[in-house]
């Protein structure tokens, strides 16, 4: 990948011979491997019983999915963290849409897990 990015400015400098540019790598720094928060949390036990409340259904866990998510950098802080978003076929692709039913459904939810947090403490 970094030669990719290297040939595209290469070609960039040799059409503006005022293009400059560097490249800094730090191996050390900022990266952050994937984690996974413990399914035995009591922010995951919420959320679960957030989701059985809200849709009647059991949750489906899974950690692949195209997209971002910053919930790394919390869980290397040491913050529990649990990702949650429309799914279907229109998700994270080509025309991507979400219907506005499972927005309404979604927020109730977060509002159910912190409801669950609040009542075990």
């Amino acid at each position: 990948m970094t030669a990719e990015i290297v040939a595209m400015l290469d070609a960039v400098a040799a059409d503006d011979p005022d293009f400059r540019y560097e490249i800094e790598v730090d191996p050390e720094g900022g990266f952050i491997p994937a984690n996974i928060t413990d399914e035995n949390s009591p922010l995951v036990q919420a959320f679960q019983r957030g989701v059985r409340a809200v849709t009647g259904k059991e949750p489906e866990f899974f950690v692949q999915w195209a997209g971002a998510t910053d919930g790394r950098f919390y869980r290397a802080a040491g913050i529990d963290t649990v990702g949650m978003g429309p799914s279907g076929e229109n998700a994270h692709g080509a025309n991507e849409a979400v219907f506005i039913d499972d927005l309404f459904t979604q927020g109730k939810i977060y509002a159910q897990t912190i409801s669950e947090l609040l009542k075990a403490r």
